[in-house]
């Protein structure tokens, strides 16, 4: 099988494959994005859409589970003030249930969404 491409995205650091919630978690240029797939297994030959939900800017992610509730962690380090920032998103999926528009007619399934969870700073002294 060949291999064929369906993000266009320069410098990729990290991809994370979240089936559960059906998103895809893309780390390039620092810049750590979400993509929305139709059904967890459609990720193989679908196309993504062009422009993904930007979370935050971030050198790292890891993907977790605490108490039954997934969490993303996102590490920002800087080198110049000695100020690194870890900011920790939880993940939800809500339901388009109830009235409809048109437009979200037309995407219709599962939303993603990530809301705050947590943020620290952390000074670091050398």
């Amino acid at each position: 099988m060949k291999p064929r491409k369906i993000l266009d995205a320069r410098n990729v650091v990290q991809v994370e494959l979240i089936a559960e919630y059906s998103m895809l978690l893309v780390l390039n240029d620092k810049t750590l994005s979400s993509y929305a797939l139709p059904s967890p297994l459609a990720a193989i030959d679908m196309l993504l859409p062009q422009y993904g939900r930007r979370i935050s800017h971030a050198n790292l992610f890891k993907v977790g589970t605490l108490a039954g509730e997934l969490l993303i962690c996102c590490v920002k380090t800087t080198s110049l003030s000695n100020l690194n920032s870890v900011k920790v998103y939880k993940a939800e999926c809500l339901l388009n249930n109830g009235k409809k528009s048109g437009f979200t007619k037309i995407i219709g399934g599962p939303r993603d969404t990530l809301t705050p969870y947590k943020v620290w700073l952390l000074l670091i002294f050398l």
